[in-house]
């Protein structure tokens, strides 16, 4: 009897045990699914990936197709992948990490404008983005923190205008949706949210030309990325091979970023078609706190506030006519972000070879000047070959059946002109031993100097 009241009473011992340690680690379970740290640095990370996202635009899309197209219009690309480890603050007392590897592609369309006091370009961009981060984790660093991965899709529309005085201003606006997963505890805990992005950039530099081969171009761009809050209803629990809902209680609030970038870069042109450029620019984020509410319970907020510092270096190169420029460059992070990016970027007119590269000529009225000429066609068409290159100008493109040449970079022989804007010259056979000679720009005081020149040196020859 007293044997079976003991086994009796060591069986209950042993189930009570079990069972407050299945309560034990279920309770521990359920306080790392909702860790605060936690979800509070997989929503920085997705902040810290958007902005890496607007900043390929003007980092790598915008420089390429402003200073590159010859044409009026012309498509850009741009493509990034680095990774980096964010410093961000608790409460302002516990230094954590956030980790990321991300790959982001940017793609537009521009249309550029000359006018007589400067260049206007405008167009629209789409950006796409992909990411995996990971987090470090304290107190608790034997917790295994995974992260995991963002994806972002989105657009704009930007503007800049550059002056003859080499000063420029910019702006540019976008949207997107960030998709946001997040696990933890060897993926046995995990969830998934979306978030509406809205943002916008504004920047003023000056170029500074020291000769034809060095140049040195300094901006200030503020940045400003509202990420909109979102509410976690449920989170997943996978246990073996039965995965369950958890209903939670989370709500995510909007997260405000503000940054202020001061940069330069200097150029070196080693011919027409190769250039090498070194870089450097100091950053500091003024906003980016991350809050959250667990159970309608505020959280200390997680602050993104620092400085960063980023140097680096590129090589672009174009073919002569200037259609297509490629350029690849790294850059190096240090400071409140650590870490290194290889960026690549490329632009093309492809308006030029559908044939449309003289169509902005037609209706030009002010810009026209025209004269008759005792040449054949095509004697004629040869010189006018020999003339540009005198005048250290660059053919865009040629053709001598229908006559015409396209011309651009006149800012050697004359130096009110933008080095990008074009000079078309038309030759048409009048018969009897006569060619015509039109010279035409859409910037008329470069029209009217070109002709002077251009029928000047024809005439000598």
């Amino acid at each position: 009897m007293r044997f079976c009241q003991k086994s009796c009473v060591y069986i209950i011992s042993i189930f009570f045990v079990v069972f407050v340690a299945s309560a034990a680690n279920k309770a521990l379970a359920e306080q790392l699914v909702l860790d605060p740290e936690v979800l509070q640095k997989a929503r920085a990370a997705s902040v810290l990936f958007v902005n890496q996202v607007s900043d390929i635009f003007t980092d790598q899309g915008l420089a390429s197709v402003v200073k590159d197209s010859a044409d009026t219009s012309s498509f850009f690309g741009a493509a990034s992948y680095g990774g980096s480890e964010y410093k961000t603050k608790v409460d302002y007392t516990t230094r954590t990490g956030v980790n990321l590897k991300s790959s982001l592609f940017l793609g537009g369309f521009a249309k550029r404008v000359d006018l007589n006091c400067g260049r206007l370009l405008s167009g629209a961009f789409y950006n796409y983005g992909n990411d995996n981060y990971d987090v470090s984790h304290y107190p608790l660093p034997f917790v295994p923190v995974e992260g995991h991965n963002n994806k972002y899709h989105g657009g704009g529309l930007f503007g800049r205008f550059d002056f003859k005085n080499n000063l420029r201003g910019e702006l540019s606006g976008h949207i997107g949706n960030v998709k946001t997963d997040f696990d933890f505890y060897n993926h046995r805990y995990y969830g998934k949210y979306d978030s509406l992005c809205l943002g916008w950039h504004a920047g003023l530099g000056y170029l500074h030309k020291f000769n034809d081969s060095f140049g040195l171009d300094t901006y200030g761009r503020y940045f400003f990325m509202r990420q909109k809050g979102e509410d976690v209803k449920s989170i997943k629990w996978q246990k073996d091979e039965n995965v369950k809902n958890i209903n939670v209680n989370i709500k995510f609030f909007n997260v405000d970023s503000k940054r202020l970038r001061l940069g330069t870069k200097l150029l070196y042109n080693v011919s027409p078609v190769v250039s090498f450029y070194g870089s450097g620019a100091y950053e500091y984020e003024f906003g980016g706190d991350v809050n959250l509410a667990i159970a309608d319970k505020n959280i200390d907020a997680t602050r993104l506030k620092g400085g960063t510092g980023v140097y680096g270096v590129g090589l672009t190169t174009k073919n002569n006519t200037g259609d297509i420029c490629v350029d690849l460059g790294v850059q190096r992070y240090f400071g409140s972000r650590e870490g290194l990016a290889v960026t690549a970027k490329v632009s093309t007119g492809f308006l030029n070879f559908l044939g449309s590269s003289v169509e902005k000529f037609e209706k030009e009225k002010t810009g026209r000047f025209e004269k008759i000429f005792n040449t054949s066609h095509k004697d004629c068409f040869n010189k006018s070959l020999k003339i540009i290159e005198k005048l250290k100008a660059r053919v865009v493109h040629k053709n001598s059946k229908k006559g015409y040449i396209v011309a651009f970079d006149f800012s050697e022989s004359f130096e009110y002109c933008l080095d990008s804007t074009e000079v078309g010259i038309f030759i048409t056979d009048g018969g009897s031993g006569k060619t015509k000679v039109e010279v035409i720009s859409n910037n008329s005081l470069l029209a009217k100097n070109v002709s002077t020149k251009f029928f000047e040196m024809l005439e000598q020859q």
